[in-house]
């Protein structure tokens, strides 16, 4: 299962090459190992087949597509993970909390933007924010709406605008 989750996204990008063609620099993320780190029992062992039997094939599989393109030569491609080769623990002293005000969530609402909660229930929804944080451990990304379109916190943002830097 996890294993698919890296193969697909190796797929997902391969048909993106041939739609869209070859970019000067490219980021490939496997989310697939730092999952697969947090539940397996033998972490150490584990990991290690896992990387052998699937990090690199997919490696594989990306720089062959771009060989078949021919442009293997000229473009950076960078591949990252979460964890990768390190076992993680599993408590809440190693986790990544999201109502600490250290949090990456704590720390943009302490910027005055009112943010939206991971894991929103149907009914919270219509709740207004300015802010949406969608991180991976290392890797964040934090989307900001504009705030002209939304002066106060009970106001919908329009989203379609960038933010105003």
């Amino acid at each position: 299962m996890l294993a698919g989750l890296d193969l697909n996204s190796v797929q997902k990008l391969a048909e993106a090459i041939d739609a869209q063609g070859v970019p000067d620099l490219q980021v490939v993320y496997f989310p697939g190992i730092d999952i697969f780190t947090h539940v397996a029992k033998d972490r150490r062992e584990a990991q290690v087949r896992y990387l052998e039997d699937i990090t690199d094939k997919a490696v594989g599989a990306v720089l062959d597509s771009y060989q078949k393109k021919g442009a293997l030569a000229g473009t950076y491609v960078i591949f990252i993970s979460d964890h990768a080769h390190i076992p993680t623990l599993n408590d809440a002293q190693h986790k990544l909390g999201t109502d600490d005000e250290h949090s990456p969530f704590g720390l943009v609402a302490k910027s005055g933007f009112p943010v939206r909660r991971p894991l929103l229930t149907l009914g919270d929804l219509d709740k207004h924010y300015q802010a949406v944080l969608a991180y991976q451990g290392f890797m964040a990304y934090v989307y900001l709406a504009h705030r002209s379109t939304c002066p106060n916190e009970h106001d919908p943002c329009d989203w379609t605008n960038p933010p105003v830097p």
